[in-house]
């Protein structure tokens, strides 16, 4: 009887210890260049959403929401190269953002601006991998989201847009 206890009580000792690493390893932030996840930071008490940048994100099961709506990103004149997409599910609280065609540049960031229905504005750096970024945002923030715009910033990203917008997706009928 002694070696069964022995064993069970291993066993779930070990299913602890995995549960525990499996949750600090999907919300830890990676070190990789190419792999972001970024969650509240402590100058943002109020937000109330992660953000998961260039990793697998349930891009199929976000896409073919019946309550998912798209949007087309349009870039403004002088980034005609870049093309994507911004898919939103008020109901699971889930955006999606793929967008292709960024120029890398060694002085300036691409940083994504999220205005809120109440007009609040929050910037969030974009990760850029072979010329792409995917941006997954969860979380109760999502459904007052109002506008998405993306604009080209001193390296490090700025407090407010000061650099050329490289695009505006309007997400609510104002």
């Amino acid at each position: 009887f002694r070696p069964i206890f022995g064993l069970t009580a291993g066993l779930a000792s070990l299913t602890v210890i995995a549960f525990v690493f499996s949750k600090l390893v999907f919300y830890a932030p990676l070190e990789s260049d190419h792999d972001q996840i970024v969650q509240n930071a402590p100058s943002r008490e109020n937000d109330h959403y992660q953000i998961v940048q260039n990793v697998e994100v349930p891009v199929q099961q976000i896409i073919h929401n019946p309550d998912t709506k798209q949007f087309p990103i349009q870039p403004l004149s002088d980034f005609k190269d870049m093309n994507g997409m911004i898919w939103l599910n008020d109901t699971t609280r889930e955006m999606l953002m793929e967008i292709n065609g960024l120029d890398v540049f060694s002085t300036r960031d691409y940083q994504l601006w999220i205005i809120y229905t109440n007009d609040e504005i929050r910037g969030e750096l974009l990760t850029i991998d072979n010329g792409s970024s995917r941006i997954f945002i969860k979380g109760e923030d999502v459904k007052d989201f109002k506008l998405i715009k993306a604009s080209l910033e001193p390296k490090g990203g700025s407090r407010k847009p000061t650099g050329p917008e490289t695009f505006i997706v309007h997400l609510k009928e104002e």
